[in-house]
Parts: structure tokens; sequence; C-alpha cells
């Protein structure tokens, strides 16, 4: 393949441009950089976006940075994601570094394609600098821009009030990237500000999104909080999330509501309540009574996790009790029965 980097056909060489970016291996950088060089655009063009999957170099760095001054905007457009995607690595090197200060320096670009490359190149920053560049394109025009940058931004002992400000947007997609982020930042302003959209009143998409992440950031204090103020709601899809938090977390004040919720009209609900119900002593048959026997779907797809999860013992570490653990796969066995003719495949997966 190397060879046909000389080939007289531009289009051959495209193609091969396009090839190395899935072919593994150091040996295919001489390659890249020489597509890098050529006199056709498009060649040229995707050669830059294959340099993003070679390993991060000084020299790759160097060739792509060349790259945003000149040319057409779609070959600087190339050469700033390849940037981009080296700039992200976790990796503490002179390339990834210098990577790193060549996005950060065009984060005033006119472009806003190669401001959105700054803003994603930039993930979690390592100075005062680059923090500073990201805190000014979380105010950029481009709402795009302006989601990316709180991504970013969104990194444990990170800044909590673009993530604040996120989430007290219009912007759909900006307050879910600001909620989403939240749960890597851990802040307690940030904390109390999720369990508060969670519980209070509003667009229930947005009170799902801060209910996911306060279960990561703070699952003991979801699992006291959530339950309780949600199991009533009108929403089913908030009656699930109940569920599924009282399932993550045991906490004894949450035994009647798992009872409640197993009675619940909505099959998916109900589901989310036998996974809950799933983790108290004693044998499945006594602990999920004639749920056990239900034929919804959803019910025997939540029926097959829970048996799972008692097999696997995941909670504690505990070693799974015998007669618990033949119960368990007696309850896998007959869902497998009775899902044979199922037109859906997913309570036959589970």
């Amino acid at each position: 393949m190397l060879s046909l980097a000389g080939d007289d056909s531009p289009l051959v060489r495209t193609r091969l441009a396009l090839a190395l970016t899935l072919v593994p291996g150091g040996g295919r950088q001489e390659a890249v950089l020489a597509l890098m060089a050529d006199e056709d655009l498009d060649v040229s063009r995707q050669a830059c976006l294959a340099a993003a999957s070679l390993p991060t170099s000084t020299e790759v760095v160097t060739r792509l940075a060349g790259k945003l001054d000149r040319g057409s905007r779609s070959l600087q457009h190339a050469a700033a994601y390849a940037l981009a995607r080296m700039a992200r690595r976790t990796e503490d090197t002179t390339a990834n570094a210098l990577a790193r200060r060549t996005l950060q320096d065009r984060a005033r670009s006119k472009d806003p394609v190669i401001r959105l490359e700054a803003a994603r190149g930039l993930r979690q920053p390592r100075n005062g600098s680059e923090e500073g560049t990201l805190k000014r394109l979380a105010a950029d025009l481009e709402r795009l821009i302006r989601i990316e940058a709180v991504i970013s931004l969104a990194y444990p002992g990170g800044p909590p009030i673009q993530l604040l400000d996120g989430a007290s947007s219009k912007d759909y997609h900006l307050v879910q990237a600001a909620l989403e982020g939240m749960a890597r930042n851990g802040d307690p302003a940030v904390i109390k500000a999720l369990s508060e959209i969670a519980v209070n009143p509003g667009p229930v998409p947005m009170r799902i999104a801060a209910i996911h992440s306060l279960r990561r950031v703070g699952p003991a204090l979801a699992a006291q909080v959530l339950p309780i103020q949600l199991w009533r709601s009108d929403d089913p899809r908030l009656r699930q999330e109940a569920a599924r938090t009282a399932a993550i977390y045991p906490v004894p004040a949450n035994e009647p509501i798992i009872t409640g919720l197993l009675k619940d009209n909505i099959p998916a609900v109900r589901g989310a309540a036998i996974r809950a119900a799933g983790h108290r002593n004693g044998s499945l048959a006594d602990v999920l009574g004639e749920v056990l026997s239900e034929n919804h779907p959803d019910i025997r797809y939540a029926l097959a996790l829970a048996a799972g999860d008692r097999i696997k013992s995941r909670r504690g570490g505990l070693r799974p009790d015998p007669a618990q653990e033949a119960e368990a796969f007696r309850i896998l066995a007959d869902l497998w029965v009775r899902g044979e003719n199922d037109s859906q495949a997913f309570p036959r997966l589970a």
C-alpha cells in the first residue's frame, strides 16, 4: 500500500490516505506526511484527516500547524480536526503540548470551525491559560462552540460557574452538556444545583439528565433524596428513575417505595422496581411474588437482569447463596422458554 503514495492518479492517492487511517503501526507516518504535501487538494485534505490516527509527534503536529494558515478552508479544517484529536489525548508529551498550544493560539480565529476544534482539543485544561481560553469560548456567538467549551471545562476540580450557567441556558443541547459535565466536576455548588434541577418542576428530559449526573457524582445522596421525591410523579419516566435510583444504594426508607413501584401501572416502571427489589434478602420468589409470572417483555427483561444480578452478586462482592443462584438459573431457563416466540429480541438477550 505504501508504494501507492507515488501513484499517478490523485484518486488512488486519496483512497490510500483514507485507507491509512485504518492500518495500525507507525510505518505509515512517512506516507501520510508525503500525502499531506500533495499538490492535489483532496489528497492533502484526506491525508490531514489520516494524520489524526498517527501517534502524536512533533513532526506531525508541526506539519498540521503549517496547514492552518494557508490553502483552502477545507484543508485548514481537516488540519484543525487532526490537531484537536491529538491534543485531547491524555499523554503528557512535548508534541501533545505543542498541539494544544497551536489550537489555543487559533482560538480567536474568525473561522468558527477552527474555534470549534480549539474548544474540542483543549479538553480538561492543564493550566490557567487554557482554562481562560475555554471560558471565553463558552461565551462564543456560535452555539456549538459554547457546547464544546462547556464539555471541555467539565473535569474534577474545574470551575463550576460555566456549568451552572450552562444548566440555566435556554438551549437544550447546552443544558444537556452542562448537566452531563456536572457529574465530572464534583463541586458542592454543582451537586446542590443537580439536586434542585432533579426534583423541581421543569422539562423532564433535563430533570432526567440531572438525575443521571447526580447518581454518578453522589450515589448515596441520590438514593436518599430522589426516590422519595419522584416516586409519586405523574410522569412515568420520573417514577422509573426513582426505582433505578433506589436500586443503586441500599436505603431502608426506600423499601416501601420499591414495593409501591412494583405495582405501578407502567411496565417499564415495574421493570425498574424489579431490579431494585432483586437486591433484597431472600429468594426472588419471595421478594417478587406474582411479578415473576408476568409476561410483558419489559417485565421479562427486568426479571432476567435481576436473576443475573443474583448470580453475579455484584453488591459488596458477596458470594452468591447456592440456593438463590440455582433459583436464578431456573428463572432464566423459564424466561428463555417463555420468550421463544417473541418478536422482540431484548428479553432473550437479557
